[in-house]
């Protein structure tokens, strides 16, 4: 019986895990009913040196203490990486090891100043690096003759996801002194996106649960006046992360208004990028009976389920709000005149929006 991917571990690996790894990429090629001839081409090429390892950015997934996994990547010169290895033992695939490895081989990326991540895939694997939405870039011939390979591109993190703007305006001095505030108590990244976090889910009332009558959307607003829709929270805390030089965007959900009845509206939460685990949705909207959102990567724990009929969990992670959510709030005369008509997105009007952006959104990973 196989553990549980809670027993999972990444670790370094080194120059001593050089036969282990090899025979795994071996065992796990196998697995496509390649022939014994065809095999024998493969052992060549995945067999890899300890002075590989040791040249390379290579990490392996353990279950009980055993490699199960494990990926390589080679530095390019041209600030591009090479996931030249990413293989998972054949009795675990389909557990989700593949999702996790790729995506910390794209965390390990950011703070090498890595900006694109290529990858020259099996064709039966295609559908896995589809599944994260790399974009394929052209075919290539392969080592067996009379067929091409994939070759796919992750951009690590766009430079979108850490700019400032007139609504994310982190070079405010306000936001700036509690950016630098939290960074002094943070020991690491990890830690550091949960005291954003949590400060502005804690610290920034809710407009309608505190029946407040301000309406904010520019970050530094939200800041300063300490009120906010869960939009403009979104703001504060993407402000808050971009200016600590982590990554961070922003996602939608179709909810009701109340019960599982229409009418509906958009939902505004968060999308940060973490080493080791990637992107991941948080929500500072701000807890009460019945919502209890939390920071606990790599499980998502958000404020609200779309579990009713018209509810929809957009895939999607925004580099800027959406300007139906912008323009809401800045017409708005107050929080009671905005609550009658809350900005609201059919699903199938995300792909008009999409076309009409500068910035393109990027979508969350599914696992595989």
């Amino acid at each position: 019986m196989s553990p549980p991917n809670s027993e999972l571990r990444i670790r370094q690996l080194d120059d001593a895990d050089a036969k282990e790894v090899s025979e795994l990429a071996v065992r796990s090629k196998a697995v496509w009913g390649y022939s014994t001839e065809q095999m024998e081409v493969f052992r060549r090429e995945l067999t890899i040196t300890g002075e590989e390892i040791d040249a390379r950015i290579a990490f392996g997934a353990t279950a009980s203490g055993r490699l199960v996994g494990y990926y390589t990547v080679v530095l390019n010169s041209d600030d591009s990486g090479e996931l030249e290895h990413l293989f998972v033992d054949p009795t675990r695939l389909k557990c989700g090891i593949g999702s996790m490895l790729l995506r910390h081989a794209l965390a390990e990326c950011q703070p090498r100043g890595l900006r694109s991540l290529n990858v020259l895939s099996d064709p039966n694997a295609a559908g896995f690096y589809d599944a994260f939405d790399a974009a394929l870039i052209e075919y290539i011939p392969s080592s067996i003759p009379g067929r091409s390979i994939p070759k796919y591109r992750f951009d690590v993190v766009p430079p979108d996801f850490l700019e400032a703007t007139d609504i994310i305006d982190f070079q405010n001095p306000n936001i700036q002194a509690l950016a630098a505030e939290l960074r002094g108590q943070s020991p690491d990244t990890l830690s550091l996106a949960r005291f954003c976090f949590e400060w502005v889910r804690d610290n920034i009332q809710h407009s309608l649960d505190f029946q407040r009558t301000e309406v904010t959307c520019r970050a530094s607003d939200v800041r300063s006046i300490g009120t906010g829709y869960c939009y403009a929270k979104s703001h504060l805390l993407a402000a808050l992360l971009r200016a600590n030089g982590i990554p961070a965007g922003f996602c939608y959900q179709r909810l009701t208004l109340s019960g599982d009845q229409p009418p509906f509206c958009l939902h505004g939460l968060n999308g940060v990028y973490l080493p080791v685990y990637g992107w991941y949705r948080i929500d500072a909207r701000g807890n009460k009976a019945g919502v209890d959102a939390h920071f606990s990567p790599p499980v998502e724990q958000l404020a609200f389920a779309t579990d009713v009929d018209g509810e929809f969990d957009f895939p999607e992670i925004w580099p800027e709000p959406l300007s139906v959510v912008t323009d809401a709030l800045q017409s708005a005369e107050s929080v009671q005149t905005l609550a009658t008509c809350l900005p609201d997105v059919l699903p199938d009007e995300i792909e008009s929006i999409w076309e009409s952006v500068n910035k393109k959104p990027i979508a969350r990973n599914r696992e595989g």
